[in-house]
């Protein structure tokens, strides 16, 4: 059962951010709202995967002759100490991250070197990967977005400002795809709970 809720948010994952690309590519006018709706709705996904795998929890420990005295009322702070730190710490992690990340943002914002619809992809782009992969995503981001100026001004010859933005979809699907396998080869599992 829990391959089946680790599988879940993956290929939710890629498909959301397959359709961010069509929307991006198709109608750049409705980016904002699929962004904001995937933001709610990724939160809204780990919260009730996380919720979901509580109760799964209560009822097979319930059902164990052991683990019948680690559920409340024999044992409260237990139950829901080990409840949170497997099933909602990642996200919480994540969740702050991606605030931390969105007000850097959103400061650039104000000074005109990021918009509106790259502040939002780093928010949903953090929430998605998870903690710690947003380390990588964010890596990702900026590499990508560095070779692709590279590549624009050998092109193009021109001054012109770079969006993050179609490099963050790169970086967000690479993560999504590699993200796991990268953290444990450099080591950043050791953050994860």
């Amino acid at each position: 059962m829990n391959r089946i809720f680790t599988l879940i948010p993956f290929y939710f994952s890629l498909v959301a951010s397959v359709g961010i690309l069509i929307v991006y590519f198709q109608k750049s006018n409705f980016l904002k709202k699929a962004i904001l709706i995937g933001i709610a709705f990724f939160i809204l996904l780990f919260l009730v995967g996380g919720i979901f795998q509580t109760i799964s929890t209560y009822y097979i420990w319930k059902d164990d002759p052991i683990g019948k005295y680690l559920i409340p009322p024999d044992n409260f702070q237990y139950f829901y100490q080990y409840c949170f730190f497997h099933y909602f710490f990642n996200f919480f992690l994540s969740l702050g991250a991606a605030f931390v990340w969105g007000l850097i943002f959103f400061i650039f914002q104000k000074k005109n070197y990021v918009d509106i619809n790259e502040t939002l992809l780093v928010v949903l782009g953090t929430i998605i990967v998870g903690s710690p992969n947003f380390i990588i995503f964010l890596a990702f981001s900026f590499l990508i977005a560095i070779f692709f100026g590279l590549w624009q001004n050998y092109r193009k010859r021109a001054e012109k400002k770079i969006s993050l933005f179609l490099p963050m979809i790169i970086a967000l699907v690479l993560t999504i795809v590699t993200g796991n396998i990268i953290a444990e080869y450099i080591g950043l599992t050791v953050f994860s709970l």
